[in-house]
């Protein structure tokens, strides 16, 4: 949505520029100020007094820009974890009631950047071209337009715009007036009446929006006691819970003893096997001659390789490498107490990381270091 908001505020941007630009016309010709100001802020002035009588008599629905704007983001957003979350979303907001409000902060934001690309199409069009300034009426009187510049100027003038006298309002009739007090003042109160009674509006609506909204979504408290929120919790507590190695067996705790070989009975130094984690290819290339390295166990054919190959060998060390992160079920102590039986002697390396990485950190180069 964020996406889609910049490329319209863009699109925006360049049409408000564009309709100052074609607003003003050709230099050649004088520009009629009250055409220009009209068709710069007709459009924008009407719409917002459409938001802000439907605002005032529709409910909290979204209406019909809502709507339009909630199917696009359907069709682009039609699979995956950004789909779920725009559903989330929507859930969130109809729960809230906020759905008026984001589209209202959306609306005011994209009209906000077309303003203010026709106030900048202004400035920039009356620093690099000149124009003169007309007003023209067949029934009105001088009387009429004199008022009302003053009327429309009252409040930028305040601000620092210079609005023209009476004798240059009068004077502006049929004629262009061109001289450079009456094309500089004339310039600011066009873009004086632009910026107060367009750009200001709008950018008080946006603050609005996002102040109604933020109230809006700071009162949102997730329910404790619902179901799809336990389980969610449930799950979030189990994932961030660390995966340390268990400590030593507390007093309840029954383990099984493993008892091995006698020394006598070895036929081998020390051997080497790997229980459902990767060793990599370092360690076997780092232990000394006498070390076999068994294959990886982790189904039941491997595991009877395994024991089949340390019945023929018994060595006198057995070291059992298991990852840390794996919980330590059943089937994984039996194996460890079926292969220790068919040694002397009998450790386990528990690791997060691969023993490749722990060979190249710590730089083993025996089984007993690595022990």
């Amino acid at each position: 949505m964020r996406a889609m908001t910049l490329v319209a505020c863009f699109v925006g941007f360049v049409g408000g520029i564009s309709a100052a630009l074609a607003s003003l016309g050709d230099s050649a010709q004088p520009v009629n100020v009250i055409w220009t100001l009209i068709s710069l802020l007709l459009l924008p002035t009407a719409m917002l007094v459409v938001w802000l009588v439907s605002f005032l008599l529709s409910s909290d629905s979204a209406g019909w820009f809502g709507r339009l704007w909630q199917f696009a983001m359907g069709r682009v957003l039609r699979s995956g974890p950004r789909a779920l979350t725009w559903k989330a979303w929507l859930v969130l907001a109809e729960r809230t009631r906020s759905q008026r409000w984001w589209l209202a902060l959306l609306t005011h934001t994209i009209w906000l950047s077309v303003l203010l690309g026709m106030v900048l199409g202004l400035v920039a069009a009356f620093s690099l071209r000149h124009y003169t300034f007309v007003w023209q009426t067949t029934w009105l009187t001088d009387g009429v337009f004199v008022q009302l510049a003053q009327a429309i100027g009252a409040i930028p003038s305040k601000l620092g715009f210079t609005v023209p006298g009476a004798d240059i309002i009068k004077a502006s009739g049929n004629v262009a007036i061109d001289e450079p007090s009456a094309r500089l003042a004339w310039a600011n109160w066009l873009v004086g009446a632009v910026l107060v009674f367009g750009l200001v509006p709008r950018l008080l609506a946006m603050l609005v929006s996002g102040v109604a909204l933020r109230q809006k979504y700071r009162h949102v408290q997730i329910k404790a006691d619902d179901t799809y929120a336990l389980a969610v919790r449930q799950k979030l507590q189990r994932l961030s819970s660390p995966s340390d190695v268990d400590g030593p067996p507390g007093a309840g705790d029954e383990w099984p003893k493993l008892k091995g070989i006698e020394a006598h009975e070895a036929k081998s130094d020390a051997a080497v096997v790997a229980l459902e984690t990767v060793i990599g290819d370092t360690l076997p290339a780092r232990l000394e001659a006498g070390v076999q390295m068994l294959p990886t166990v982790d189904d039941r054919r491997s595991r009877d390789d395994a024991k089949q190959r340390l019945t023929q060998t018994l060595p006198h060390r057995l070291l059992v490498v298991v990852d840390a992160r794996h919980t330590p079920d059943r089937g994984l102590i039996r194996t460890i107490l079926m292969l220790g039986k068919l040694a002397v002697g009998t450790k386990c390396c528990c690791c997060t990381l691969t023993v490749k990485e722990r060979a190249q950190t710590a730089g083993v180069n025996d089984l007993a270091a690595l022990g």
